[in-house]
């Protein structure tokens, strides 16, 4: 924490998404008066003598968890001993579930809100989750809107998955006309 430059802990909005336990809960306190989401992937996994990556749950999560304005995991993470956090994440005030091709589920206030997706032919889904994330605060500080902001969220994804690396990015235009086109379609009209 003392890494991080005082100018930085006003920012308006603040991911952390730690990949391999890098990142601790005391960032958490860093940014007091920023929209905090927390992506904690890299919390919810561990290593093995090979390499090989496996599901954990540390059950001090939920202390950190209810710090954040919003969580933010991917189905992918709630895997094994991981999924103990699904019950936690409901009963926070603003928590989402990714869950790729299938949408998104959106955790709101004591609410569930299955959301569909934006039907994408995969090629590259790297990094879909950190899009999905980032296009998510961006649209939700600037509507306060968390199912609008879900839903354009999960089209960003969409879009990167179809290209591979930072090919498939799109910019804000492109996912904004989409989901204008197919308001309907998400449940936004």
């Amino acid at each position: 924490p003392s890494a991080v430059p005082e100018e930085w802990r006003g920012t308006k909005l603040v991911l952390l998404g730690p990949v391999a336990h890098e990142i601790n809960e005391s960032f958490l306190d860093l940014f007091p008066n920023s929209f905090l989401a927390l992506s904690p992937q890299g919390w919810l996994r561990s290593w093995d003598n090979h390499g090989r990556v496996h599901p954990r749950f540390e059950p001090g999560l939920e202390k950190a968890f209810s710090r954040a304005s919003t969580v933010i995991v991917s189905e992918e993470d709630l895997q094994g001993k991981a999924a103990a956090l699904l019950p936690i994440l409901k009963k926070l005030p603003m928590s989402i579930v990714t869950r790729g091709q299938k949408g998104a589920t959106l955790y709101l206030k004591g609410q569930i809100l299955d959301l569909p997706p934006r039907p994408a032919q995969t090629v590259d889904p790297t990094g879909a989750g950190d899009v999905f994330a980032a296009a998510f605060m961006v649209k939700y500080a600037r509507t306060q809107d968390p199912v609008l902001s879900t839903q354009f969220a999960q089209v960003a994804a969409s879009f990167s998955t179809e290209a591979p690396g930072l090919a498939g990015i799109p910019d804000r235009e492109k996912v904004e006309d989409w989901v204008e086109a197919h308001a309907l379609d998400l449940g936004l009209g």
